[in-house]
């Protein structure tokens, strides 16, 4: 009866500490491990040929937790813009926006890509933009122009990139 009675105690132990080193071995995340994403930026100015300053900014929002850093795939999403001024004067701002999947150290691809604008001068006008993806890259082209007493004087096409590497960094044009 005592010899019962020790194996089931140990039974019990045994179960009880298997379930104790079993579930220590998992990862555990917190919701805002889940849901905690990396936020990188790029930006920088460049001048058009017709004497416009374009201000380039992309920003980067990797979806990555804890179980996925470890992955060989992840999504990536981003956005870049371009803010065409004139001296101190925004004009106008155009955006791409975009998911790629990485398959990380060998590929990247852009699954999807749309844009928007904003204009920010009132003489300013948008005419049509498009949204294309090929490969690791994502493009918005667009069309703005500006009318004086409804009169069209000058007419600007804007484009802005992002190109996503195999380790899912986007990088500027």
């Amino acid at each position: 009866m005592k010899t019962r009675k020790l194996i089931s105690i140990i039974a019990t132990v045994f179960v009880l500490l298997s379930s104790i080193f079993c579930t220590a071995g998992a990862a555990e995340m917190s919701p805002a491990e889940l849901t905690d994403s990396s936020n990188t930026e790029l930006s920088w100015t460049e001048t058009s040929t017709d004497g416009y300053t374009l201000v380039y900014t992309i920003t980067q929002s990797t979806l990555p937790t804890k179980a996925q850093s470890r992955a060989t795939s992840q999504t990536v999403q981003g956005s870049g813009t371009v803010t065409v001024k004139d001296g101190s004067t925004t004009l106008y701002t155009l955006s791409v926006h975009a998911t790629f999947s990485v398959n990380v150290g060998i590929s990247a691809t852009c699954t999807g890509c749309s844009y928007t604008y904003s204009i920010k001068e009132s003489s300013w006008h948008f005419d049509s933009a498009t949204a294309t993806k090929s490969g690791n890259t994502a493009t918005a082209t667009g069309t703005f122009y500006k009318k004086v007493l409804f009169v069209t004087t000058k007419t600007l096409t804007s484009s802005v990139k992002l190109i996503c590497d195999k380790n899912g960094n986007i990088t500027k044009q």
